[in-house]
């Protein structure tokens, strides 16, 4: 008898997952232009009516509208049990409740997309918003602009240095006004003070245990190693990853089968294969159906009214970013793409399409207002930018000879990955989890160099943040944060760059050992540019399994 009620509880859960889908599928964009689309092949001359019954699904394959079906089918099923889905059945599946039942009122959480759950964090963010907002308006002033007016003068991309000169007789007098300018332009905040507002989180109620060396005072869940070695468990040295494994036919092996899963643009599946490495020649193509860019003729249009919108509309902080990209520029590996970098960074900054599809909200919106009446948040985006910023674009300029796709692949990971780095939530992705988990991983690991480092009065936590909070941007080679972003994108978690932050203190562990001083620490960790990411994290998870 209870088997029986099983069973139709699971059908009815079933039936009701089903009418949630066709439901939010029916009133879909996705949906509705797809069938724009096979309305006006099918009206052509070349079909007669007789024979469009047979004909249809052929049509329906050349036009790939059944996979286009299925990616935005898979994409509703994922977000069926978020909270940010307003609707009878996920808040039925909550609670338990049969969805038919009348139902009393919602909090107002349930139509909050960002709603902070845990009040110590949410009063955190506030605080740390407003921080934030008292350092615009403090740039602002210090400009003497207001946070947004019209462009009187025309934006010039990547500025030559050259440009700035004068003459020659009054080059070194320029070049040290330059340098004095350029120490003088703020920024709105860096890594140490997010660090800092992360540490002074406290949920009213920690202990600090006895044997815990941790600075970050928030408890969260963390997974343990051995549940992450199942996790990752792709991973294994025994499985050949691209990056790693380079003979010829297994290169070979995984281009065709990249090639295959590209021309099938089935999203799971390449989302699957992201998880063992994406090859260099694939990784533009495979990153951009991911993360779902479109590359119609709007969307290039689009990007051309943002840059419109760049000469229109001047922000305080342009002035920061533009000394920001030439900064992450410097670097001999991005030089070249200085002007394609800076269009993407003011770009982005103007798009408003940011602020309605982050997944993880990094601060309250700076709210602009004209003759008393709201405007819109400043910068457009929603996101306030934090020194280096460009650094998460750079990569991205490898990808694609087109700046628009550049634009669209770098906007998308963002909202779907790179924003939970510079967040104050609660959510498992959010930076205060990331460096809790950082935290718990290396006490569990390494308990004595855990001791170790606590005994000089070095957290660990403080060596570690700049790589986590880049996401090692800068620190590794390129190609090796690439791999890394593979397999964020493949297991769909940043906590990839967490394993790879305590493995690398894993392996210096024996030199950290004999290290008395920060000074001598620091310097172990100088140069991380030889580095190989997937092989450090192959070690530590499957290597070396120590008895935790």
């Amino acid at each position: 008898m209870e088997n029986e009620e099983n069973r139709n509880e699971e059908l009815y859960n079933f039936e009701e997952r089903v009418e949630f889908i066709k439901s939010r599928l029916s009133s879909s964009y996705t949906y509705w232009s797809l069938r724009k689309l096979a309305k006006e092949e099918v009206m052509k001359s070349k079909y007669k009516p007789a024979e469009l019954s047979e004909q249809l699904p052929k049509i329906v394959k050349d036009l790939e509208i059944d996979i286009l079906f299925k990616n935005k089918i898979n994409e509703l099923y994922n977000s069926m049990f978020s909270l940010e889905t307003n609707s009878k059945f996920a808040i039925a599946i909550i609670n338990g409740l049969d969805p038919s039942r009348s139902l009393p009122p919602l909090p107002g959480y349930f139509s909050q997309v960002h709603y902070e759950p845990l009040s110590s964090v949410s009063a955190a963010r506030q605080e740390w918003s407003n921080y934030l907002k008292t350092r615009m308006l403090n740039i602002a002033f210090e400009f003497d602009k207001p946070l947004v007016c019209s462009r009187k003068t025309p934006w010039i991309f990547a500025v030559p240095e050259e440009h700035t000169k004068k003459s020659d007789k009054e080059e070194d007098t320029e070049k040290i006004e330059l340098k004095r300018e350029r120490e003088e332009i703020p920024n709105v905040f860096d890594d140490k003070n997010i660090l800092n507002a992360i540490i002074e989180v406290n949920n009213g109620n920690y202990r600090n245990e006895l044997l815990e060396w941790g600075i970050v005072k928030v408890h969260f869940r963390t997974p343990s190693i051995d549940l992450l070695r199942v996790a990752y468990e792709e991973l294994d040295v025994a499985i050949k990853q691209v990056g790693v494994d380079e003979d010829k036919m297994f290169v070979d092996e995984r281009l065709a089968m990249g090639e295959k899963i590209l021309s099938k643009s089935y999203i799971p599946y390449m989302v699957q294969y992201a998880k063992r490495g994406v090859p260099t020649s694939l990784r533009g193509r495979f990153y951009s159906r991911i993360l779902e860019c479109q590359f119609a003729s709007k969307d290039s249009s689009y990007f051309e009214y943002l840059l419109e919108q760049v000469q229109k509309w001047e922000l305080s902080i342009d002035r920061i970013v533009q000394e920001d990209s030439s900064d992450v520029c410097n670097d001999d590996k991005f030089f070249i793409f200085h002007e394609l970098l800076e269009k993407i960074y003011m770009s982005f900054l103007r798009d408003p399409w940011v602020s309605e599809n982050l997944r993880a909200l990094p601060n309250l919106p700076i709210v602009g207002i004209s003759e008393g009446k709201p405007i819109g948040s400043v910068p457009p985006c929603g996101i306030i930018p934090f020194k280096h910023f460009a650094k998460y674009i750079a990569p991205i300029t490898f990808l694609s000879e087109k700046p628009e796709e550049c634009y669209y692949i770098f906007r998308n990971f963002y909202c779907k990955y790179l924003c939970f780095l510079h967040s104050l939530t609660s959510e498992t992705r959010g930076i205060i989890s990331l460096c809790r988990l950082f935290e718990d991983l290396l006490q569990a690991y390494d308990s004595d160099l855990m001791y170790h480092l606590n005994q000089l009065g070095i957290p660990p936590l403080k060596i570690a943040f700049p790589w986590i909070f880049y996401s090692f941007v800068g620190f590794i080679e390129v190609e090796q944060v690439y791999l890394l972003w593979d397999r964020m994108i493949g297991y769909d978690s940043p906590d990839i760059i967490v394993l790879l932050a305590v493995a690398l203190f894993v392996y210096r562990s024996d030199a950290i050992m004999q290290c008395s001083s920060k000074e001598e620490i620091e310097d172990l960790f100088y140069d991380l540019s030889h580095m190989k990411a997937i092989p450090l994290i192959q070690n530590f998870l499957f290597v070396e399994k120590h008895l935790v």
